[in-house]
């Protein structure tokens, strides 16, 4: 897949079934940058929110009406709601596109293919963006588990439809997905590890994307003031939505460990699996902790980054070796030094740019250690960084420039 700039141009629908995270400001920026470059674009998503209008405007259309309920439905029967939202969208007339694509097709897969049966659909694409990646207990998901095992030793296709390994090698068998992308390298390798040269053709990069904003942030000191912060501490940041898997349990123990400079540390997002009297648990002279526990409104988010000095990633090995996280793009974006778990993703870009220092995953000493070493010397961190070339390599010009590459691959093919 070389990237160059394609010569033909596509009637592509972009469709994304989640509700939350930063798949609103994903799809927006996608569908504007092919846009851009001449492509027809529609998105298609759940159901009108707020949110979808903020990023979105006007031109999205969605499978159902705002006052159909189908966000509570999809919070509170997932399996349920991802079905009727598939069978909605097959039975729409989708002819008059030359290529339909999932952004995040993830929690989604299995769905896809199980109503599929063989309908006369044009080509699809399969972007896997995260969660497809995560590690998987195996009190949590035990026949995903075992599937993905026998799928890797001695094949597993009889097992029943998951969105695991197996299913994803029949969505490119039976000729329902034609190519499918994934964000890091290391979830490249692990694809590429597991299926045969044929799959593996239909299977490439499109590096998670980031926006820079570092020129547009507000000063810092202001910043502060607006978060009702010192200015004249060390901030160091907990952002986004507070998860076991994202480690704010090994957060809390190792700021009780703390014992490097005085330091704030804000905790911002809303609690999901959290207890946040736990949150609130901190008694440490060193650290002055702000918790403020509850959804970051869109136009709140560039000023907790502005704010911060660095950005703690505390998460668990659970979280995925893949998998890449939209707050570490923001930081890196925002040119603030990361703290992140030495392993996958993390590792490698904290190797190959320079922007932050990794510690023992887990290890909530560990994690404080590093929280005081960085605090102590940030400055020689950030400075040796090169966050200019990450974003560079991370860009949604680039991404969009991949995807146009798999457009002109499936189409081609097609025809």
């Amino acid at each position: 897949m070389t990237g160059a700039r394609s010569n033909d141009t596509h009637d592509v629908l972009l469709v994304d079934f989640l509700t939350d995270g930063h798949h609103y400001e994903y799809a927006a920026e996608v569908r504007d940058r092919l846009r851009s470059r001449g492509h027809g674009v529609d998105f298609l998503g759940p159901a009108p929110t707020d949110r979808y209008e903020e990023f979105l405007g006007p031109d999205a259309s969605f499978l159902f009406d705002g006052d159909d309920g189908f966000v509570d439905r999809l919070d509170n029967r997932p399996a349920a709601a991802r079905t009727e939202a598939v069978k909605r969208l097959y039975d729409r007339s989708l002819d008059r596109f030359d290529i339909i694509h999932f952004l995040a097709a993830d929690t989604i897969l299995e769905n896809l293919l199980h109503e599929y049966g063989g309908r006369s659909i044009p080509p699809v694409v399969l972007s896997l963006n995260g969660s497809f990646f995560r590690h998987v207990p195996f009190d949590d998901a035990p026949l995903t588990v075992i599937s993905d095992w026998l799928f890797e030793t001695i094949g597993g296709h009889w097992y029943p439809v998951r969105n695991n390994l197996p299913t994803l090698s029949r969505a490119l068998r039976s000729g329902f997905a034609s190519h499918v992308t994934v964000p890091t390298t290391p979830a490249l390798e692990r694809l590429e590890s597991v299926f045969d040269k044929e799959l593996g053709d239909g299977i490439s990069l499109a590096p998670d994307p980031t926006v820079p904003w570092r020129d547009n942030l507000p000063d810092p000191e202001s910043a502060r003031r607006d978060l009702d912060l010192p200015e004249d501490r060390y901030v160091l940041l907990y952002f986004g939505e507070m998860r076991a898997e994202k480690g704010v349990e090994l957060l809390i123990d190792a700021l009780k460990r703390y014992s490097g400079e005085p330091a704030t540390v804000v905790l911002a997002g809303s609690p999901t699996d959290i207890d946040t009297r736990l949150l609130r648990s901190v008694d440490n002279e060193h650290l002055h902790t702000v918790v403020h526990d509850e959804f970051v409104p869109q136009e709140l988010v560039p000023v907790y980054f502005a704010a911060a000095d660095a950005v703690i990633l505390p998460y668990r090995a659970s979280f995925g070796r893949e998998r890449p996280s939209g707050v570490f793009q923001k930081a890196c974006a925002a040119h603030r030094p990361v703290i992140v778990p030495d392993f996958g993703v993390f590792r490698r870009a904290v190797a190959r740019y320079g922007v932050g220092i990794g510690f023992e995953p887990g290890n909530s000493d560990a994690l404080a250690g590093r929280l005081a070493s960085m605090a102590a010397d940030a400055k020689r961190v950030t400075e040796a960084a090169n966050f200019k070339e990450y974003c560079q390599v991370h860009s949604y010009d680039h991404l969009a420039s991949q995807f146009e590459s798999v457009y002109d691959r499936v189409t081609s093919n097609a025809g």
